[in-house]
């Protein structure tokens, strides 16, 4: 598996049980991920409390949420709670003082997957399979609101 920055610089390159191993090995090494490419990648119990992901791509990424939820529902409605004032377009995730640092804000995707724990990616799916998609998000004129109603909507299946 390769992490790849948006710019193409490819930053590590292991196989998919080391991957966890090299992300928090470059977060003590002080080695910026911001706008990595995660997609796919299990960091749960990984220690990213001084990670920059901010850009970073998180498409099906397990995260190590401070929730975990134990059912779709709950990701869902913990995520919504978590979205209150921390919703953002244009990018994923923003995280300038490290992962869970408590100025943190992420879009639609990236706070199901950064909120979701191991229902993050499965999260993601049902969103954008009900039409919330990250160009959803993205729309201008789109609101926080919306966005949480969106959730709503996958709570209350």
């Amino acid at each position: 598996m390769e992490i790849v920055s948006i710019k193409g610089d490819i930053l590590f390159f292991a196989d998919v049980d080391s991957v966890k191993r090299l992300v928090e090995l470059a977060i003590r090494n002080k080695v910026n991920l911001s706008e990595a490419d995660l997609r796919w990648v299990n960091l749960s119990g990984a220690d990213l409390s001084r990670a920059n992901l901010s850009g970073a791509n998180l498409l099906n990424t397990i995260m190590p949420s401070p929730t975990q939820p134990t059912s779709l529902k709950e990701a869902a409605l913990f995520v919504c709670n978590w979205l209150r004032g921390r919703w953002i377009q244009g990018k994923w995730i923003d995280t300038p003082d490290g992962a869970y640092a408590g100025d943190c804000k992420a879009c639609l995707h990236g706070a199901a997957s950064y909120i979701g724990g191991n229902f993050g990616p499965e999260l993601s799916q049902a969103l954008s399979e009900k039409g919330f998609t990250i160009r959803w998000n993205d729309e201008e004129g789109r609101t926080e609101a919306e966005a949480c109603e969106a959730l709503m909507k996958i709570a209350d299946e």
